[in-house]
């Protein structure tokens, strides 16, 4: 069963050659393999494309190409927002009191301490962990961006 944004509760069946590198899902009786993950990712993404497509046309294509770095930027900085959204959530619900969830001092303790995060020991912790996670893969992915747009612009391509 599909909730809307992952596979919890979901049992796939391995099968081919990946079927020895089944792992378990979260919550599930089941096993998945990676490609069956990456299958799932791809499914999604053409999804939102057709959607963004019929929405929006195709205007993303001609935008200039540092526009869409930004974007691609911009994107993974809302991942690390949504870890913090649901770090508060699961704050609350553990029975912390938080008047003010957006306010400095929740904002300052969760990203200020984002690369002294040790092993999560709870929900929580690993919240805090994803978004550490999702800090360095917003780096890589800005330094790899710069590097691809340096090679566009030199003509150093190659295939």
């Amino acid at each position: 069963m599909h909730d809307g944004g992952g596979l919890v509760g979901q049992a796939a069946r391995p099968r081919g050659r990946g079927a020895a590198y089944a792992l378990p899902l979260p919550g599930a009786g089941g096993a998945s393999t990676l490609k069956a993950e990456y299958a799932e990712f791809s499914r999604r993404v053409k999804a939102r494309l057709a959607k963004g497509a019929e929405s929006y046309g195709n205007k993303s294509f001609g935008r200039p190409m540092v526009e869409t770095c930004r974007q691609i930027a911009e994107e993974l900085e809302d991942v690390a927002g949504w870890l913090y959204v649901l770090w508060i959530q699961a704050r609350i619900k553990c029975g912390e009191a938080i008047a003010e969830p957006a306010g400095d001092k929740h904002v300052r303790e969760f990203f200020d301490d984002l690369m002294g995060a040790g092993v999560p020991k709870n929900a929580v912790e690993r919240i805090h962990d994803m978004a550490a996670h999702a800090c360095a893969r917003w780096q890589n992915m800005r330094v790899g961006l710069m590097v691809v747009l340096r090679e566009l612009e030199t003509g150093e391509i190659t295939k």
